[in-house]
């Protein structure tokens, strides 16, 4: 809870008042803004099992994504939806060095990690509303 708040008040920073006047710069750099907060406050870095590896995964998807001047809206985040499943596909793979699966000492492996489902699913809520309208 406290660090996805952390995330969205920093990333919300990033964004203009009015979500119209958005460019798709903002989200981007609201994104890399909750990825520092969290890290910053939480002392997580990638690699760790936490959301930050989801979210690396994301920021990196929608850095290639920029690279190749993609603006189409309905494609940036079914690409960044997909980088969040297969982020969070890999973070289960990994020995938790922070959050509460630490206490699983090595039995999560291989399972899936909260924090990163939940990334997962918030994105995916993004895109579905998006494509509603």
């Amino acid at each position: 809870g406290p660090l996805y708040g952390i995330f969205l008040i920093r990333a919300g920073q990033k964004l203009a008042t009015k979500l119209s006047d958005n460019q798709i710069d903002n989200f981007y750099q609201g994104l890399k803004e909750g990825f520092a907060g969290i890290s910053e406050v939480g002392r997580a870095k990638v690699g760790e099992r936490t959301m930050l590896d989801v979210l690396d995964h994301v920021i990196k998807s929608f850095e290639d994504l920029i690279a190749k001047k993609e603006v189409n809206v309905s494609n940036i985040l079914n690409a960044l939806a997909e980088a969040a499943k297969t982020g969070a596909q890999n973070a289960a793979q990994l020995p938790a060095k922070r959050g509460r699966s630490v206490y699983l000492q090595g039995k999560e492996v291989g399972q899936k990690e909260p924090g990163c489902e939940l990334v997962v699913e918030w994105l995916n809520l993004i895109k579905e509303g998006h494509q509603k309208n």
